[in-house]
């Protein structure tokens, strides 16, 4: 099922206050808010592009409370926070963003070999992940397995992933399971019987028994890496959703109705305050884009 043109127009302008010197913050508040740490808001939301700098000040207090608050599985080896900013280049070819990226003064390089991600969701039978994430909910969670190359194929090293967040900061844990055929049919007993193989905390496997496949997404992603490796690009284009629409795991045809192309920036705490000489030479807006909202969006879930 191939969604209208309309799709697409569920971004909402956020002003921005302008604290100087030309610079944005996207830790602002939507409209009607008056939670600072629930900054996701309708996917996507537009952050004015003439203000484009990082203060990072304001976001003290969230990494703060992420550090004070069990936000899914924490660990003593849990990955490092880091800061993800999205763009999405309205207006321009693949070709005209690798253009900028390849002239970008930070002197970004291909790094990894560019390959295909594939992802089934996962969500509770309320959709809670989506509410927390379109209603602006300090924490947010989302669960998927991904895995590379051919969407229907007998998947190769696929992962289990938990991405967390709250506020402006997350992080991202993988538990590595077993391989398995994936054709279409995403029946829930398969999908038991793969998470009980597999190796995760026990936390992890309880809250999986809360939630249910809700969508497929694939997209091409090529990685591009700054000179002195602390900013690294990534640019998604290709994307298509399926929505799974029946008990029985059937999926609907791909919905590609989405920004065709999708730039992610991360960086770890410690580059924050370099992060604004990275995006001034980016000259597009800075969007807040969950590929896991428009993609149920896109396939008329909401």
């Amino acid at each position: 099922m191939r969604c209208s043109g309309s799709c697409v127009s569920v971004c909402a302008t956020i002003p921005v206050p302008n604290l100087g010197h030309g610079g944005w913050t996207v830790g602002s508040r939507p409209r009607g808010s008056s939670d600072e740490a629930g900054t996701e808001g309708r996917e996507c939301s537009r952050i004015p592009a003439a203000q484009r700098g990082l203060f990072e000040t304001q976001t003290s207090r969230a990494v703060a409370d992420f550090s004070r608050h069990r936000i899914g599985i924490m660990n003593t080896s849990a990955p490092p926070l880091r800061y993800e900013r999205k763009f999405i280049p309205r207006g321009h070819t693949l070709g005209e963003v690798f253009a900028i990226i390849r002239k970008h003064p930070a002197l970004f390089h291909e790094t990894y070999q560019a390959r295909a991600i594939n992802n089934i969701y996962f969500d509770t039978p309320g959709m809670g992940d989506y509410q927390d994430h379109v209603n602006g909910a300090a924490d947010r969670t989302k669960t998927r397995i991904r895995w590379y190359g051919p969407l229907l194929t007998h998947t190769e090293r696929p992962v289990l992933e938990t991405k967390n967040k709250r506020g402006l900061v997350g992080r991202k844990h993988g538990y590595e399971l077993p391989s398995f055929r994936f054709d279409g049919d995403t029946l829930r007993p398969d999908l038991q019987v793969l998470f009980d193989r597999a190796k995760m905390p026990g936390a992890v496997r309880a809250q999986l028994l809360h939630r249910h496949p809700t969508l497929v997404n694939r997209y091409y992603r090529r990685y591009f890496l700054s000179a002195d490796r602390l900013f690294r690009l990534t640019v998604d284009s290709e994307m298509e959703f399926h929505r799974i629409c029946t008990i029985a795991g059937e999926l609907s045809p791909a919905a590609p109705c989405v920004p065709p192309v999708v730039i992610e920036l991360k960086y770890g705490l410690s580059a924050a305050d370099r992060a604004a000489s990275i995006t001034n030479y980016i000259p597009f807006r800075v969007e807040r884009c969950s590929k896991y909202i428009i993609g149920l969006q896109s396939t008329s879930f909401a």
